[in-house]
């Protein structure tokens, strides 16, 4: 049982280092990256046992479609688009294309990013690097903070009288 500990401290190690090494990098709620706008960025921490969630907006100002065709972290085993088409019933994407002058939400109501498999307990206040890879081999990495809460409001399901 001494490999896990050692292994969660590497991590802690790296996040940490990484953390100070990007300490000049976007950790702002809004950043332009060329036609790409990035904004509401933040991780919301696993209740239970569930996978934490990364949520931002992310617009495409230019002329040209985009595909982001992943997102990574150090301090998770994986990351996944979700799209959930009603409560209950989700499926992972392959990737996410965004249409020129188009946004997409990952705002925890139908669509998100997953990170599963967590190295480390997220804490409010913490900010933890996340790469998004585009096709192209444009990547663009932000510091993301964690802060607890809901994404949006409660949902409302509407019926037709």
């Amino acid at each position: 049982m001494v490999l896990p500990i050692w292994r969660a401290a590497a991590f802690a190690l790296i996040c940490i280092a990484v953390n100070h090494a990007f300490s000049g990098m976007v950790h702002a709620q809004s950043e332009q990256f060329g036609p790409i706008g990035i904004s509401k960025i933040r991780a919301v921490p696993p209740a239970g046992t569930a996978s934490a969630k990364l949520l931002m907006t992310i617009s495409n100002e230019g002329p040209d479609d985009v595909h982001l065709l992943h997102v990574s972290t150090p301090i998770a085993e994986g990351c996944s688009f979700v799209f959930e088409s009603r409560p209950g019933l989700w499926q992972d994407l392959e990737s996410i294309a965004i249409r020129a002058d188009q946004t997409v939400r990952f705002d925890d109501g139908f669509l998100w990013i997953k990170l599963s498999g967590l190295f480390l307990e997220l804490e409010e206040g913490d900010r933890i690097p996340v790469t998004l890879h585009f096709l192209g081999g444009a990547d663009i990495t932000i510091l993301v903070p964690v802060e607890n809460g809901p994404a949006v409001p409660d949902r409302f399901d509407l019926r037709l009288l």
